[in-house]
């Protein structure tokens, strides 16, 4: 935040590391100002949006999340799939199967389904949704290919995991989930 101090993405990365510290209401916090800085930019209030989603599921609040819900742009069966995998709700396949059929295919977009999948355990599913990204010009995405790593750990490859996530650390090498994957 402080190098960025008017950057709503600065706000929403300080806010995901103050949840995985257990600090929820410091997150929240940085969250709402993320979307004020934000203001009316579609860009950055979907990924602003989407980090409240995924940390109000860490934090297990779902009715902020049907807030959230209630704001957003995007196809909002997405977001419900992922809340609802987040927080284990049994709608969950429902509301992924939904997302599939609304989603425009855009990369983001693909890249929150390919989420949800995993957090349902669809490994297979978010292999192949991950591939399919990264066939399309999304061979740069880090993200991509953490999340490919992750279905191909939860298949039992291992060593495919590790290349994946080795690639993804050497396009984004401050990622600290990356460092603790390669590490195990």
């Amino acid at each position: 935040v402080d190098y960025y101090p008017n950057n709503p993405i600065g706000y929403t990365l300080l806010a995901e590391a103050q949840t995985l510290l257990g600090q929820g209401s410091k997150s929240i916090a940085l969250l709402d100002e993320a979307t004020r800085i934000a203001g009316g930019n579609a860009t950055f209030l979907e990924q602003v949006q989407s980090s409240q989603i995924r940390l109000l599921g860490i934090l297990n609040k779902p009715d902020d999340v049907q807030n959230v819900f209630g704001k957003m742009a995007t196809p909002k069966a997405l977001w419900k799939a992922l809340a609802w995998a987040a927080t284990s709700n049994s709608n969950a396949d429902k509301a992924l199967a939904q997302a599939q059929k609304e989603t425009n295919d855009s990369f983001f977009e693909k890249l929150v389904i390919a989420e949800v999948q995993l957090k349902l355990g669809k490994y297979n599913d978010a292999k192949n949704t991950c591939q399919s990204l990264l066939a399309q010009g999304g061979a740069e995405s880090a993200r991509a290919l953490e999340l490919l790593g992750d279905a191909q750990a939860g298949l039992g490859a291992k060593a495919e995991a590790l290349e994946s996530w080795r690639k993804a650390a050497q396009i984004s090498p401050n990622v600290p989930a990356l460092t603790k994957k390669l590490a195990q």
